[in-house]
């Protein structure tokens, strides 16, 4: 939740009218998930390797005016390992970067849902980060289609480049992926990991983009009237406003002898090619672990904290 007193910017849109470009703010939002190698006596990390990417998502509270509470979200394979203790590298406001702990992941009770969250303290005045907020959310299929999202529609996504992001490097320098939605899948589809609930798009993901946020622009279309055939409506590439659809999985791998087989298998990332081909879960997955009895009790307990040292009392 953010410190008592503080107020949000005004109302966040992914938007940009004036051209095609990526917003910026959607860039803020991205972080780089670490592995954590040595500690300081102080407790302070020494040495750390990255592992993939994360993001940072905000929900307005309910019963406090100008609050928010806010959550990290990555893909559950790159903070698996129980004996391995993550975090985040995010960017200063000051200049530099620095990395901040986590305390505990919530997974989802699927285990083929390869999503991860942890409740994210903002401050705001030391860390250089945007919050994707809950208006640009789509967790449903059936959310898209409202939104007259589908088969397709562009898509985007940032994440970790390691051939270029090195821990040297002063600033967090996330590399921009695109493509199109390619599938909407009504059954669970197979991975590695076994078969999983997905989004599949048309582009090649590459290693440390897992956990990447996905999102998608509408396609804009224009009617005008003809004055032989009447009206006409006519694709006309997309509008700047951005959904966020689901969390990067991964790209889909198979043996090379079989790439050319009706019938394939998904292979290990290291012995696969790409075929093109990446998996998304879906964003209703993050909500889903978000809805979690768990975090709605911390989220009462805290706005009542607030409440209490405001001098206010819930509706």
């Amino acid at each position: 939740m953010s410190p008592p007193g503080w107020k949000p910017p005004g109302r966040f849109m992914l938007h940009r009218a004036d051209g095609m470009r990526i917003p910026n703010q959607f860039l803020k939002a991205t972080v780089f998930v670490v592995s954590i190698a040595r500690f300081a006596d102080d407790g302070s990390v020494l040495e750390y390797d990255f592992e993939g990417t994360g993001f940072l998502i905000g929900l307005r509270c309910k019963n406090c005016a100008g609050q928010s509470f806010f959550y990290l979200v990555t893909a559950n394979h790159l903070v698996s390992n129980a004996n391995v203790r993550y975090g985040v590298r995010i960017n200063l406001k000051q200049g530099g970067t620095t990395i901040v702990q986590i305390e505990r992941w919530y997974k989802h009770p699927d285990p083929s849902v390869d999503v991860a969250v942890a409740p994210f303290i903002n401050q705001y005045e030391q860390y250089d980060v945007v919050f994707l907020p809950e208006e640009c959310f789509l967790g449903l299929k059936v959310q898209m289609a409202s939104k007259d999202i589908g088969i397709g529609d562009e898509v985007f996504f940032a994440g970790l480049f390691s051939l270029t992001q090195q821990e040297s490097d002063p600033r967090n320098r996330p590399i921009l992926r695109m493509g199109n939605i390619a599938m909407l899948p009504s059954l669970p589809v197979p991975t590695e990991f076994g078969l999983m609930e997905a989004y599949l798009i048309e582009a090649r993901s590459i290693g440390g983009i897992s956990g990447s946020p996905v999102l998608a622009r509408q396609t804009m279309s224009i009617i005008w009237n003809d004055e032989v055939t009447g009206p006409v409506k006519a694709l006309h590439g997309v509008t700047g406003e951005c959904f966020l659809i689901g969390v990067m999985h991964g790209h889909w791998d198979v043996k090379e002898t079989e790439i050319n087989q009706a019938r394939i298998e998904p292979t290990s990332s290291r012995s696969g090619v790409n075929v093109g081909i990446a998996i998304v879960s879906p964003f209703s997955k993050v909500l889903d672990i978000i809805n979690q009895a768990e975090l709605v009790e911390q989220r009462g307990k805290l706005e009542e904290a607030y409440l209490r040292h405001s001098g206010t009392t819930a509706d």
